[in-house]
């Protein structure tokens, strides 16, 4: 009977334990309370059971309740920060653009900004966010390495990004090795007192993984740079690629030394197959927006791990690991140049130029102190250090452009260029550059006619000046008169023999060094004729300021002859599109030269559409006709009977019909007569 008893009321106890977790002092209470109604009656209870049971609900609802509230609170954080962190990147973006920078430079800055003022409430949730942003970065670098890229590059590829990334891995990792009796640690506790907690290496994983990770570059500013100077077709620009290209690859081993980061391979790995189908074009171009927001949410999050009161603390050690990182890699790179046919001058601004840290830096470095890899302290000191070599980077750029004019000057008195052999014209024709334009170029003055019908010659003489040795050699095998040397510098071109070109010809493609090659050339021979081709309308108008006779726009020449095909394919008459392209044409040159005048406002709108009407043409007695413009269209309209004589630019149609009504079957020519009209 009394264990029978007992079984109820143990079943009641662990019913009450397993659906309230309350204290075991309320249990025993509510046991005491349900053996006690069990004795007055079965009704009495469940209406007792069927309360409590109430009770429990409502507070089962309250903590509901409190768990909503709290996980509402948590979203609303996080809301709020990605949405300050957004509207940071719609002002971080277009100031920095103005300002000619990195916008990833305006993210390192914001991050510092919003991390001093308190403004971010949840920072560990939306760094777990933005690490989305280190997938579509490696996605993203994945998807460049390409094979045919691989191949175009392989030169500068191999030949100077691999040993690049090997020796200044070895270079950074020798000066914190071995550990605690580093090179590198003995010199900043020796110069500055440096902590040994600080600057002591633990391991050798340590000194690998921060080696590894100071030997890339970073490929959004440098390419950014090389793009607005116009410079990637050149071949500085196409060996900076390359070794750009080959840190990409580089990446993979760093990904499989840290074992956290089996995701990061694996969108790595996805872009590089990508890369070789036939989506490569349309899956850019889809994860674009998303790659730009979390991207700039990474680098603000980076921003915010910046210590600015370590920084003030530890500026000596941080100028000291700076000015290593940049030297350490111009010397490696400065060293391997020349190695693979650059010369020396190149060879210094593609050292200087990445020389600072990149963006994979960050990403290696914040997965490592999450690992426990690095120190906290370590980390934060390497983070600030890359980030200020990538702020360096326009500066760095600047400084390997003057390098290289100094060596350059040095050595004009030194430096014989190869081979330079008179060909027997002390004023011929002198073209910088013989690539396709250069080759053309040859071809047009080689030509007996271009000299004249009445003259028994054989085209015009010309020296072609080139610094690429595959190019010269293989011009020479051709029988082209090309020479190696640098045909900007007038005492390369004395060294040849040439006391006064005729005329130079500017076919080099990057904007500064033909700009630079114009200005030089100008001083030395004032008036010596100079004809450049010119990227854009501003290139065109650098060219003019820096003494170029004539400026050649490639892409207005391009629309122009696909546009007179156009014309043709149409059914209009070729007399009318030959004179229709020189009108605009004609319009071109006046509107650039009006910009020339205004030279300091470079906004002026240099390329508005030109509206003109030719009116009232006339007929063969030689009176002229005006140029009007208008501003709704672009038309020709012919008129033979009204002859309107006010002033304006002339022209005169000859007709080789004598039935003037059907002038659509006439040969028209248009011959400028406004000399004739004003006398």
């Amino acid at each position: 009977m009394a264990a029978a008893a007992m079984a109820p009321r143990h079943h009641q106890f662990v019913l009450l334990r397993r659906v309230a977790p309350v204290s075991v002092s309320m249990c025993v209470s509510r046991w005491r309370e349900g053996a006690s109604l069990m004795r007055l009656g079965i009704g009495d209870y469940s209406a007792s059971a069927g309360r409590r049971r109430r009770r429990r609900r409502g507070v089962v609802r309250v903590r509901a309740g409190m768990d909503i509230a709290s996980a509402v609170d948590v979203i609303n954080d996080l809301g709020f920060d990605t949405l300050t962190f957004l509207g940071v990147t719609v002002l971080v973006v277009p100031a920095f653009r103005v300002l000619k920078a990195s916008p990833i430079l305006g993210f390192f800055c914001a991050g510092v900004v919003l991390n001093q003022f308190g403004l971010i409430r949840n920072l560990t949730d939306v760094k777990l966010l933005s690490e989305w942003g280190i997938l579509f970065l490696l996605f993203e670098m994945g998807l460049e390495l390409s094979l045919s890229r691989l191949k175009a590059l392989a030169r500068y590829a191999f030949g100077m990004g691999l040993p690049q990334v090997l020796l200044s891995t070895l270079a950074f990792t020798a000066f914190e090795l071995p550990p605690n009796g580093a090179i590198g640690t003995k010199i900043l506790q020796f110069l500055f007192d440096s902590r040994p907690d600080l600057v002591n290496i633990r391991s050798v994983d340590e000194a690998i993984v921060i080696g590894a990770a100071l030997s890339l570059s970073s490929s959004a500013f440098v390419l950014q740079l090389l793009a607005e100077k116009g410079e990637l077709p050149t071949r500085f620009g196409s060996a900076t690629l390359g070794i750009l290209l080959l840190q990409d690859i580089a990446v993979v081993p760093l990904l499989v030394i840290l074992p956290v980061l089996e995701s990061q391979l694996g969108a790595f790995l996805a872009g590089a197959i990508l890369a070789e189908t036939n989506f490569r074009t349309q899956i850019e171009a889809d994860i674009r927006p998303f790659r730009g927001l979390l991207l700039g949410l990474f680098f603000v999050t980076t921003g915010t791990s910046i210590d600015m009161q370590l920084l003030i603390r530890e500026w000596p050690n941080v100028l000291s690991l700076l000015g290593g990182l940049i030297a350490i890699k111009t010397l490696i790179i400065t060293a391997i140049g020349p190695r693979v046919g650059l010369t020396l001058q190149e060879s210094v601004r593609i050292g200087l130029l990445l020389s600072q840290g990149g963006e994979f830096g960050f990403v290696v470095f914040s997965l490592a102190n999450r690992l426990g890899v690095l120190p906290l302290e370590l980390n934060k000191l390497l983070i600030i250090v890359v980030v200020l070599s990538m702020a360096l980077t326009p500066l760095l750029n600047e400084i390997g452009r003057r390098a290289a004019g100094i060596i350059d000057e040095k050595s004009e008195t030194k430096e014989k260029p190869a081979e330079m052999v008179n060909y027997n014209a002390t004023e011929p024709i002198v073209i910088l550059g013989f690539g396709e334009m250069g080759k053309v170029l040859a071809k047009f003055l080689s030509a007996p006619l271009s000299f004249g019908l009445e003259k028994d010659t054989e085209g015009w003489p010309y020296v072609a000046f080139d610094l690429n040795p595959a190019v010269v050699k293989s011009a020479r095998k051709s029988g082209f008169p090309v020479l190696y040397g640098d045909g900007s510098r007038p005492l390369v071109l004395q060294s040849a023999g040439i006391s006064s070109p005729k005329a130079v010809m500017v076919m080099y493609t990057g904007k500064e060094k033909t700009i630079e090659a114009v200005n030089r050339l100008r001083q030395a021979f004032p008036g010596v004729p100079m004809y450049a081709r010119a990227q854009d309308m501003s290139h065109l108008l650098d060219l003019k300021k820096a003494g170029a006779t004539e400026v050649v726009l490639e892409n207005a020449e391009t629309s122009l002859q696909l546009g007179s095909m156009l014309l043709r394919g149409l059914g209009v008459m070729s007399d009318d599109v030959s004179f229709l392209s020189k009108l605009v044409r004609d319009s071109m040159e006046l509107q650039a030269q009006e910009a020339l005048n205004n030279i300091e406002n470079k906004d002026i709108d240099i390329m508005k559409p030109l509206e003109l009407r030719v009116s009232d043409l006339v007929e063969r007695n030689g009176n002229g006709s005006r140029m009007i413009a208008q501003e709704d269209s672009l038309r020709l309209r012919y008129d033979f009977n009204n002859i309107d004589s006010e002033d304006g630019v002339k022209y005169c149609l000859l007709e080789a019909s004598d039935d003037e009504s059907e002038a659509s079957n006439s040969s028209k020519e248009m011959i400028d007569q406004s000399d004739d009209m004003n006398t």
